[in-house]
């Protein structure tokens, strides 16, 4: 056996693999913690934490998260800034072609009343 099998030593694919097998019911906690030579108490450990996990992420939550929520008010808020500013383009460049087709025309003359 190789120094990485010494207590404390374990790796974490090995940490990994032990927890499956527990978890499958392929192997016993005293089997595997035999075989990774770690207390039964440590390996049960890393049962439980796996039973944790798996348990975390079945019950995610179904909504956006904080950070979805904030990303989609400044979305909005920037669409509506989007929104204005091209309202606005619009508006200056259909009064500055009004301004150029009055300038085309010339200045106009006063027409004689009808008296």
């Amino acid at each position: 056996m190789d120094w990485t099998r010494r207590v404390g030593f374990e790796r974490t694919d090995d940490r990994e693999e032990a927890v499956l097998k527990v978890l499958s019911g392929k192997a016993t906690v005293e089997q595997e913690a035999a075989r990774l030579c770690v207390h039964r108490e440590t390996l049960q450990a890393w049962v439980d934490e796996g039973l944790a996990a798996l348990d975390a992420a079945f019950h995610t939550t179904a909504g956006p998260s904080e950070e979805e929520l904030e990303l989609k008010k400044k979305n909005q808020m920037l669409e509506r800034l989007v929104t204005k500013y091209v309202m606005q383009k619009e508006l200056l460049e259909n009064a500055l072609e009004a301004e150029r087709a009055e300038k085309k025309r010339g200045p106009t003359v006063p027409g004689k009343s009808s008296r």
